[in-house]
């Protein structure tokens, strides 16, 4: 799927102007937006057929993927990596959580059940989102994410394969590429999450 040369395509494509001050802080393994990006409005639709939009994101820190339920391989073992760095996060910091949101890139076979059934495979608190083909790849492009089927193969898509880390305020802090070290990107999120609160 391109998923490895995808991740670095993405990151490179947030890459401008100067970095961050990080002053004597513990630089993390993802590549953090020198500025994180505010996201424009948005509204797609979430697994129980409940709007989604910006607000959705609000108020939590959020791990956010693109994919598809027919994905044969990357989609699938992010998730589960995903519900591992929840788990890990959530085992060293009680008080400290992070949401999982996975977003298709295949709206015309992905239908709400279908999406809902399948992030429950890897984690029952995760959110899955569709919606009209349009609004998705709008949204997709807003975090550098570009996404074709593939030719002559049935539902198989070549897509761009990183996840994204949104912060409180629902703007996009940072992109991990794949694949995910659980603990790494635990550590990583906790760092930034006591970052942010302490500039709060």
């Amino acid at each position: 799927m391109g998923g490895a040369l995808a991740c670095m395509t993405a990151a490179r494509a947030f890459a401008h102007g100067p970095a961050r001050e990080a002053g004597a802080q513990v630089p993390v393994a993802a590549f953090e937006l020198p500025h994180p990006l505010t996201l424009a409005e948005f509204r797609l639709v979430d697994q129980h057929g409940a709007a989604f939009t910006r607000a959705s994101l609000e108020g939590r820190w959020s791990m956010l993927l693109f994919g598809y339920t027919h994905c044969p391989d990357v989609c699938p073992t992010t998730l589960a990596q995903m519900a591992q760095v929840r788990r890990e996060l959530r085992a060293a910091r009680p008080k400290r959580d992070v949401a999982g949101v996975f977003v298709t890139v295949d709206p015309a076979h992905d239908t709400p059940e279908r999406i809902a059934a399948y992030v429950a495979r890897f984690d029952r608190e995760f959110t899955g989102v569709g919606g009209e083909a349009g609004a998705l790849r709008a949204f997709a492009g807003q975090f550098k994410v570009r996404y074709e089927p593939v030719a002559g193969v049935p539902y198989r898509f070549d897509h761009t394969a990183s996840v994204a880390l949104l912060g409180l305020d629902a703007r996009l802090y940072a992109v991990f590429a794949l694949p995910l070290s659980p603990v790494r990107v635990a550590t990583d999120i906790a760092r930034l999450q006591d970052r942010e609160r302490g500039r709060a």
